[in-house]
């Protein structure tokens, strides 16, 4: 039989989330599935819960830094820098915004205050 392989996206946040049930669909023998891995982002430098953190779209600066349990009394608020994976280089984002987004493999760096 000629049978037409096809690859089929399903968002499984919004089929449990949003209960959009055109996302809920009947596997059959001979389907594969794949689940990419979570992405994560890290938060390290004067924060109070440093460590690796479960990326989710919308994420910002600030509520990254929240999710470390925010700034520690010696942080230097102003001079927070991402280093960012770009085309395959390590780059340094430096004095970010808070509500500068956060993507995947990000390191947020809360540097130490001198005064």
């Amino acid at each position: 039989t000629d049978e037409e392989e096809s690859v089929m996206t399903v968002d499984l946040k919004k089929l449990i989330e949003k209960g959009d049930t055109s996302l809920d669909i009947q596997i059959m023998e001979g389907d594969s599935i794949y689940i990419p891995k979570a992405g994560l982002f890290y938060v390290t430098g004067e924060v109070k819960k440093p460590d690796a953190y479960k990326y989710e779209e919308g994420t910002t600066v600030i509520k990254a830094i929240t999710m470390g349990g925010g700034f520690t009394d010696k942080a230097a608020k102003g001079r927070v820098k991402i280093i960012r994976k770009i085309n395959g280089k390590e780059e340094v984002l430096e004095k970010v915004k808070m509500d500068e987004p956060v993507y995947p493999d990000d390191v947020i760096v809360v540097p130490e205050s001198f005064f």
